[in-house]
């Protein structure tokens, strides 16, 4: 299951809750789609 958390402009923003453990984020814009991974420095 997917939520969009954000909308801007031609990109959509979403998470996958159980895809894998590492954190990221999908982009999709004009029938394509990345992903990013996160990672948070301290």
């Amino acid at each position: 299951m997917s939520a969009v958390f954000r909308r801007e402009s031609e990109y959509t923003f979403k998470i996958y809750s159980n895809e894998e453990e590492r954190m990221h984020i999908h982009v999709l814009c004009d029938g394509k789609e990345t992903k990013y991974w996160l990672q948070f420095l301290s």
